[in-house]
């Protein structure tokens, strides 16, 4: 049987105000995350939107969306917080999917 291929969740790239960018010009944070829903984005990205994990995306990525910034470096701070205490109390693990999230 052959391995799972990993998906390429960089195969999207476009160039949105001049800048290169693995976010489409449509997309956009969903309103009101859940703590579980913002894991999911930042450790995993969206599968079906081609959105990478935004652990591999700046600020700079998103300047053609409007508000992004502020609710990304929110998002940043509180994955930030949980990495910090998932090491302390040794429930952090390296390769993250929705089963371990969940």
């Amino acid at each position: 049987r052959a391995p799972p291929r990993a998906r390429n969740l960089f195969a999207v790239w476009g160039v949105q105000n001049g800048r290169l960018t693995p976010l489409g010009k449509d997309w956009n944070f969903p309103n009101r995350l859940t703590v579980l829903e913002a894991m999911k984005m930042w450790l995993l990205g969206e599968p079906g939107t081609n959105t990478p994990p935004l652990q591999y995306v700046t600020v700079g990525h998103m300047k053609h969306i409007k508000g992004a910034a502020e609710i990304f470096n929110k998002v940043r701070r509180l994955l930030k917080i949980f990495k910090f205490l998932g090491l302390k109390f040794g429930y952090w693990c390296g390769n993250w999917d929705n089963a371990k999230i969940a």
